[in-house]
């Protein structure tokens, strides 16, 4: 619990550095040392690191996916350069194809594409206007809503959520994990408007995203535990100590960023 805690305070001051810098070309390249981690990390669970030419492929498309996100390649979007990587991907699944093989190769394809965009979602909002805060909606429905099961869950959990799984989740932890990230954001919300009093906060799609967010949060993070279990492995690496690797700290936030995107483009959040 202690390695947990520690971690957990060091990542969340490299975080608040980074909000800093937020628009500048500090960022993604920071960035680009994780995604590409998570790409080695997606290869490693999977056992496909010996495809060289796919490994390379998912390698740079990921380390640069945080650019091409943010526009810093003229002409390559993030959806341009994903198309790219499809291309890639399937010519190095003719190169050497083997039909036993195919489904975790479309399984590495689909996990790098689900980070990628998920990064992408993370850097466009805080490069936008209100993107603090925008971030903080999203990091507390991923992170807190995660925090509050495991707590809630200690204390009262006693019906289990997914035992095939997860066995460790329950009924009670993920009601307790939704709880405590609408309080949350709702908290955060009011602190943001004494920070910012000209900005204008919608606290009813607020909440609603707290909400749906929350639950997608867990959904997220039950994918990335169902992939685990499939090749019996407790966490995708080891960067973080007591959290794992990136992929493991990221996989809600995969989940959530993308659909707060969406959401606050539909219906904004602030003004």
């Amino acid at each position: 619990m202690k390695t947990r805690i520690v971690t957990a305070l060091v990542a969340i001051a490299g975080v608040l550095v980074l909000l800093c810098f937020r628009t500048s070309i500090a960022v993604p390249i920071v960035v680009m040392f994780l995604t590409a981690l998570a790409a080695h990390e997606i290869f490693k669970t999977t056992n496909n690191k010996r495809r060289i030419v796919f490994y390379i492929a998912t390698l740079v498309y990921l380390a640069a996916a945080p650019f091409t996100a943010l526009s810093y390649i003229p002409f390559i979007t993030l959806e341009y350069w994903t198309l790219i990587y499809g291309f890639v991907f399937a010519v190095s699944l003719l190169i050497r194809f083997e039909a036993n093989d195919v489904p975790r190769q479309f399984l590495c394809a689909g996990m790098a594409a689900w980070v990628a965009y998920g990064i992408g979602s993370i850097l466009r909002l805080m490069a936008g206007e209100h993107g603090v805060y925008l971030f903080f909606v999203g990091g507390l429905c991923a992170w807190m809503c995660d925090a509050g099961a495991y707590f809630a869950g200690t204390l009262l959990g006693r019906h289990k959520l997914c035992p095939t799984i997860s066995p460790k989740k329950t009924v009670e932890g993920a009601v307790g994990g939704v709880l405590s990230c609408v309080i949350s954001v709702i908290i955060m919300a009011l602190i943001y408007k004494a920070i910012v009093p000209q900005a204008t906060v919608m606290y009813l799609p607020l909440i609603v995203f707290a909400l749906v967010g929350s639950v997608i949060g867990m959904v997220g993070d039950l994918f990335a535990s169902a992939i685990k279990r499939c090749y019996g492995i407790k966490d995708f690496g080891t960067l973080f100590p007591g959290h794992g690797g990136v992929l493991d700290r990221v996989d809600s936030a995969m989940f959530v960023f993308p659909l707060l995107m969406i959401f606050h483009s539909l219906i904004p959040l602030i003004a």
